[in-house]
């Protein structure tokens, strides 16, 4: 099966949030300190998976995150969301964190490697034999797409960590909108802490509002009760300076100008 011509790794519905007229998004390449004003359809994309893969992303997205994100965006509050909604978000920032074309070669590796694994485990105790395994081998591609894609099941062993979070919001209102507006970029999930434990997550859904997640009631209250000017100021250097971040975006081109 042909693969299509570009994987967003990045959901345009998400990327969209961004644009300052009907068709574009201001973007600001940091190797060469370029700005320019792309499509959100023509940025955050590769060829990564094939049209089935492909496929299944767009009816977990047009049935699973893009109403999650919504009613989060409507209620500006996460308190509102059940617990399938909140697994629908935790699906959602997964997607954002792994979604990259070295973690997804990787996964099929993994899991085309725990195939032939599998399949030589079968001829070596006699249970199939090497002409059976070869008609088998003809379905190891349906498998490893099921493999990846199970990732993104909020039923997953991965969500787990994140039920150990607390989410809370920030929101820029109108009065705010001198301190600038939330940037985002080809790696938006910024997650943060010390020795290699994850303490804050912290996702803009738009340029006006900040989910943020923390292990710990004492964190949690540190970040709720910060100035929306040291969020706002804090947050975006945190975008620009993650080494993974090669794009910023932005529906002002003010806002990408004050890292020229």
């Amino acid at each position: 099966m042909p693969k299509t011509k570009n994987n967003h790794y990045i959901p345009q519905f998400y990327s969209s949030k961004w644009k300052f007229n009907d068709t574009q998004v201001y973007c600001l390449q940091k190797e060469n300190s370029n700005i320019f004003k792309p499509n959100p359809r023509n940025i955050f994309a590769d060829r990564i998976w094939d049209n089935e893969v492909e496929n299944m992303f767009a009816q977990i997205e047009n049935n699973v995150w893009f109403p999650t994100i919504n009613k989060i965006l409507k209620d500006k509050t996460m308190d509102k969301l059940s617990e399938t909604e909140f697994g629908n978000f935790y699906s959602f920032i997964v997607a954002l964190k792994v979604r990259k074309k070295h973690i997804v070669a990787e996964a099929y590796e993994t899991a085309e490697s725990d195939l032939a694994k599998f399949d030589d485990e079968l001829i070596r105790h006699g249970k199939a034999t090497k002409e059976e395994i070869e008609e088998l081998q003809k379905y190891n591609k349906p498998l490893s797409n099921y493999s990846f894609l199970s990732v993104f099941n909020p039923g997953g062993a991965i969500f787990g960590q994140f039920k150990r979070f607390t989410f809370g919001n920030k929101i820029i209102e109108e009065k705010d909108m001198q301190y600038g507006q939330f940037l985002t970029s080809n790696h938006p999930l910024l997650m943060l802490g010390e020795k290699g434990k994850v303490d804050l997550i912290m996702i803009a859904l738009t340029p006006k509002l900040l989910i943020f997640g923390t292990r710990g009631p004492e964190i949690f209250k540190t970040v709720h009760n910060k100035p929306i000017n040291i969020i706002i100021k804090e947050f975006n250097k945190e975008i620009y300076n993650d080494t993974e971040s090669e794009y910023i975006i932005s529906n002002k081109r003010f806002l990408l100008k004050q890292f020229l």
